[in-house]
Formats: structure tokens, C-alpha cells, sequence
């Protein structure tokens, strides 16, 4: 499947958050992959900034997972890193690809190392948004799904070496 689609993230009270135009590469049942380019236009509107990506990117987002994955790139096309954010599942109506970023994220690096990030935004605004305790709970399982999911090497973490760099 190929066809564009805007990326949507919204924040919990409905506001959007970023929005950039992607080309999806694939499309089933359970999951979506859109690619951008560099020099794709980033408009991130809870900072103000407008911005051209830097390096070539890919998203997938699952149906029914609680987060979604950038698969970021450096300068020469190699994979660079895993950017993770942790969000309600995706709602898909073609050509809007939407989701509600939950504030909390992970970085997964090449060689195995992880960052858990923004636990304090998510903390502040799970208290001004009023997160119901099913998306707290499902928030921080998100967290280790996505851990799960890169020490697999499944999904898009099939594209991290098999050399002996843990996920731990």
C-alpha cells in the first residue's frame, strides 16, 4: 500500500501536539508503517516550532498498542536509534493517522543501551489531564512492551544486530 496519510498526536484535552505529512509503505490488520524524508516539514505546536526533519524516518503504530515506534536514522542512512512514545493505539482513518501521546517515551540506541524519558512530564500531566488509572496502568506496561518487544528483536527492532548487546 502507498498513499500519504498525516501524522497526528494530540495531547489527552484533544489539542494537537505534532503533525507532519508521511507516505505509507504498509498497511494490515494490526499494523501501519508511514515513511517521511529529510526535509519534511515538523510542526510541533504545543512548543511553536516549525522545523524540517533532519534525516529520513519510519513510524509503525499498532492497532492495539500502546505505543508507537520512530525508527530514526543518521546523515549516511544508517540506524541511528528507536524512538518510542508511549500513546494510545492509533486511530486509522486514512488519511489521518491519529494517536494521544501519553507524555512518556523510550529511546532504545543500536548498541542495546535505553533511556526512559519524560517521566516527570508524564507525572505532570497525568495529574492535569486527569490520566483515568487504566491509561496510567496501561501507560507504564507500554514501557515494557517496547522493552520486550526490542530484546525480541521484533517488529521494527528486527533491524538491531544480533551481536551480543543487550537490552537490559
Amino acid at each position: 500500500m502507498d498513499g500519504t496519510c498525516q501524522v497526528m498526536a494530540l495531547k489527552f484535552d484533544g489539542r494537537l501536539h505534532y503533525t507532519f505529512p508521511a507516505r505509507v509503505i504498509y498497511r494490515d490488520n494490526s499494523v501501519i508503517r508511514a515513511q517521511w524524508s529529510a526535509g519534511t516539514i515538523i510542526r510541533h505546536l504545543s512548543r511553536g516550532l516549525e522545523f524540517p526533519e533532519k534525516y529520513d524516518s519510519e513510524l509503525w503504530a499498532w492497532d492495539s498498542c500502546w505505543y508507537n515506534v520512530f525508527v530514526n536514522r543518521n546523515e549516511g542512512g544508517e540506524l541511528d536509534s528507536f524512538y518510542c512514545n508511549v500513546a494510545t493505539p492509533p486511530t486509522i482513518h486514512l488519511p489521518e493517522l491519529r494517536w494521544i501521546d501519553l507524555d512518556l517515551d523510550v529511546r532504545i540506541f543500536v548498541d542495546g543501551r535505553y533511556e526512559i524519558l519524560d517521566e516527570d512530564e508524564f507525572e505532570e500531566h497525568r495529574l492535569k489531564y486527569n490520566y483515568p488509572v487504566d491509561v496510567q496502568h496501561q501507560a507504564k506496561q507500554a514501557v515494557r512492551d517496547i522493552l520486550d518487544l526490542a530484546r525480541l528483536r521484533d517488529g521494527p527492532f528486527a533491524l538491531l544486530s544480533s551481536d551480543p548487546h543487550p537490552i537490559t
